[in-house]
């Protein structure tokens, strides 16, 4: 696969998820179960991104 293909599609993703967030009703934003899960969801993503650096073996 050409660089510039996946260079390209990793644009077009990025700017997909952008759009599909502008294009949720404010309604369903400000649901208090949205509200909560947006709340906790960085820091499960922090966990998970130490839990995987912490437990992988290997690399460089």
């Amino acid at each position: 696969m050409n660089v510039w293909i996946a260079i390209a599609l990793t644009v077009a993703g990025c700017y997909l998820v952008k759009l599909i967030g502008l294009l949720v009703p404010a309604g369903a934003l400000e649901r208090p179960l949205v509200q909560r899960l947006a709340a906790l969801l960085p820091v499960a993503l922090l966990a998970a991104l130490t839990a995987q650096q912490t437990f992988s073996t290997g690399g460089d």
